[in-house]
């Protein structure tokens, strides 16, 4: 089915889509099934659970054949502006994501990164709304609750794990001597996937995640680009790409 669904986003952004490939779109979007949620999630087209189908910041309450065209052409100019087809995103372990599950992506972050994270959050919500993903970091754990043990619970079930990482991340003698050890033996034992955020200037090639492939993909960090709200896109779209192969 994915490859079906990826032939067919490469015909339509080599304009060579047929009006078969229009009537397997249909049924695609039909569905109702995660992984062709996640994959047209990649175009930012998000399809609600009887709540519509979201295109941008526009909402449309039926599916017909102009909306079809609608969401073409929005493959169409994405795929041209910035090639999303392709997986973005390579790890060296071998990790299958749950099928017909939420994936648990856990953040990994210091108090000093909350704005970044709150943003990634946010442009990740509306997957976790439609229940292709459930999201957990520190911030979701409830007052009164024990906060080791609700974390370490969290990690128990992450199946995608972000580091947001900075100095302040890196100095933070909590992560560094406990948290990370504990994600890596995850890592290593191929039971999540691990995705470093380069999220401000540090020297996070020294650490133990060094070898893995980090976001943003130019290695260029956050808080140094001038178009903060592309940067976030991006970022978004690989993390998507991810959990849609």
């Amino acid at each position: 089915m994915d490859d079906e669904l990826a032939a067919i986003f490469d015909r339509i952004a080599h304009g060579q889509c047929a009006d078969a490939d229009m009537a397997a779109l249909r049924q695609f979007l039909e569905s109702g099934d995660r992984r062709v949620k996640a994959q047209f999630a990649k175009f930012n087209v998000n399809i609600g659970n009887g709540k519509g189908i979201h295109i941008g910041d526009k909402i449309y309450l039926e599916l017909n054949d102009e909306i079809i065209r609608v969401i073409a052409d929005k493959i169409s100019s994405d795929n041209l502006d910035h090639g999303k087809s392709d997986k973005l995103i390579s790890q060296s372990k071998s990790m299958n994501l749950p099928k017909n599950k939420s994936v648990y992506i856990y953040f990994s972050s210091c108090r000093h990164d909350e704005k970044i994270l709150k943003e990634l959050e946010k442009r990740l919500l509306v997957l976790e709304e439609d229940g292709i993903i459930t999201i957990l970091h520190s911030g979701r754990i409830g007052l009164g609750k024990n906060t080791i043990d609700e974390r370490n619970e969290q990690l128990r079930k992450a199946n995608v794990i972000l580091l947001l990482v900075s100095t302040d991340y890196i100095n933070s003698s909590e992560h560094r001597n406990v948290e990370v050890k504990q994600i890596m033996e995850k890592y290593n034992s191929g039971k999540a996937k691990v995705i470093p955020i380069i999220t401000k200037k540090c020297h996070w090639e020294r650490e133990v995640y060094k070898d893995l492939n980090p976001l943003p993909r130019d290695r260029k960090p956050i808080a140094s680009s001038i178009k903060k709200d592309d940067i976030f896109s991006a970022i978004i779209d690989e993390i998507i790409n991810e959990i849609g192969n």
